[in-house]
């Protein structure tokens, strides 16, 4: 899960679900969408064979600012039930957890829940190992943290001049980036939690995500007539996404959208991208699923939204409540809870 505003999930959600044009061209995808959309009665009929919890974390606003609660919202019912366990609190500079052992990470609330060791956790999802024992996060220039979460045990690593941000904890280790900062520019970094050695995958070009054996690079397509221009940067924004794979095979174009700018925002449970497109400054005006090279459909048009895959689907929160999107049954609306998606429904 990746907000595109700092790093984890953000998009609009203004419609429903349903599928759309080859990708390449300028298709309109709003027929499609409407004539995808679920039903009521097949979402009440979905929520109601679910039988599952979904974790999340609710916003409270106060004087002092947003306040968060983690809980699991139940299906079926779709009741929220909070859970004390998941508080995080201010520790001088950091954030960790109230609960023993503390875990320590980058807040300010449970940015994920482990099933496996029953653990709110200040991180992401995609920064937590694949069998739920260990995750990392980022400090400043320099150094990433891999925390045993069992005991609590916090180990900070170096790693090359940041500001580094991890981005996937897999089998083989932690990839990091630094995104366009830092003196070593745009590229891909593997740490060893163990050892603390640090490999250089490359630096040619910048990584918006890692997953599915794969890095996915943002990149230019220069023949669009009419790219999306930053005034922030004085660059043409990414206009098509590139699959590298990382066990040694090529680089190919996966994903391209001219006049539109695109960003990978998570993957569901096969690891295929979910790709958000905008047409402005923010990517997320419309969100596809890319199981293959230049092959792909739209899943939602969504607004201020987070995304977690899993066996049920891909569940979308945003600020209207809990969605499920399930192929041919297309995006249906769970629950009117408002609330952030921080882990699959279990």
């Amino acid at each position: 899960m990746r907000r595109l505003v700092t790093g984890t999930v953000a998009l609009l959600l203004t419609a429903c679900a349903g599928s759309a044009g080859p990708m390449g061209g300028t298709t309109s995808s709003s027929a499609a969408i409407r004539s995808s959309t679920s039903s009521p009665s097949a979402a009440a009929s979905t929520g109601a064979a679910l039988g599952c919890r979904l974790p999340v974390v609710q916003w409270t606003q106060t004087p002092q600012g947003a306040v968060p609660s983690g809980g699991f919202i139940s299906f079926p019912g779709g009741q929220f039930s909070p859970d004390p366990a998941s508080e995080i609190i201010v520790d001088g500079s950091r954030y960790r957890t109230a609960a023993r052992p503390y875990l320590y990470g980058g807040g300010p609330g449970p940015g994920a829940y482990d099933l496996q060791m029953r653990r709110w956790l200040p991180v992401t999802p995609r920064n937590v190992s694949p069998d739920g024992s260990h995750y990392a996060y980022q400090e400043e220039f320099g150094t990433i943290h891999d925390v045993d979460i069992a005991t609590g045990r916090d180990r900070a690593l170096k790693a090359p001049e940041g500001p580094d941000t991890v981005l996937y904890y897999a089998r083989e280790g932690i990839y990091f980036n630094h995104e366009w900062e830092g003196p070593t520019g745009p590229g891909l970094w593997l740490l060893n939690p163990v050892s603390g050695k640090v490999d250089t995958v490359f630096t040619d070009r910048p990584v918006q995500a890692v997953g599915g054996f794969a890095a996915w690079l943002s990149d230019v397509n220069s023949a669009d007539p009419h790219p999306v221009f930053s005034q922030y940067t004085g660059d043409n924004l990414p206009n098509q996404i590139l699959r590298r794979d990382l066990n040694g095979g090529p680089t190919v174009r996966w994903f391209y959208q001219p006049g539109k700018t695109v960003w990978v925002i998570g993957f569901d449970q096969d690891k295929k991208p979910l790709i958000a497109v905008g047409d402005g400054g923010l990517p997320g005006t419309e969100v596809w699923q890319v199981p293959a090279a230049n092959q792909g459909h739209v899943v939602a048009h969504i607004q201020e939204a987070w995304v977690i895959g899993d066996t049920h689907g891909i569940w979308f929160t945003d600020d209207r409540g809990v969605w499920l999107y399930r192929g041919s049954q297309g995006l249906m609306q769970l629950s009117t809870i408002k609330a952030t998606v921080v882990g699959p429904c279990r």
